[in-house]
């Protein structure tokens, strides 16, 4: 899960509460005041960083699950962790994170060879989700199910 603010919490929240068993969560935020309303976390996390949290939190409330935080940037992820994405089953960025989405679709080119790649291996698919993409985020996690 590339971020992990009030989109992305509540999607790993929904993916592990479907029966995924392992969330890798990528962000270097911490939780604000302002992201309350929203976020998966609540006010005693206000100031922490979002990625421990969560995991804290998945790991209590799933306890099956395996979450791995990574308080990093998607880029700084791909850099120190060159295999992070070689046996995902799903990448999903935000709508807004261009260089996310740049770096994850250079990776691609740089593994095939092929700049125009109309999809990446099987096991590493880009879900674009956004605010008012409920109907995406049911048919991503109803394709798991």
């Amino acid at each position: 899960m590339i971020g992990a603010g009030s989109l992305g919490s509540a999607l790993a929240a929904k993916l592990l509460r479907s029966g995924v068993g392992r969330i890798t969560l990528v962000d270097h935020d911490v939780l604000e005041d302002a992201n309350l309303g929203r976020h998966e976390l609540g006010a005693n996390d206000v100031g922490r960083k979002k990625v421990i949290a969560l995991t804290e939190r998945f790991s209590r409330d799933f306890p099956w699950s395996r979450i791995v935080p990574l308080d990093m940037t998607f880029e700084e992820a791909l850099l120190n962790r060159p295999k992070l994405l070689d046996d995902v089953d799903v990448v999903v960025v935000r709508r807004e994170d261009d260089d996310g989405r740049r770096v994850l679709r250079a990776r691609e080119r740089s593994r095939h060879g092929d700049p125009v790649h109309p999809r990446p291996e099987p096991q590493v698919a880009e879900h674009d989700v956004g605010p008012g993409r409920r109907d995406d985020v049911e048919r991503l996690l109803a394709r798991r199910g």
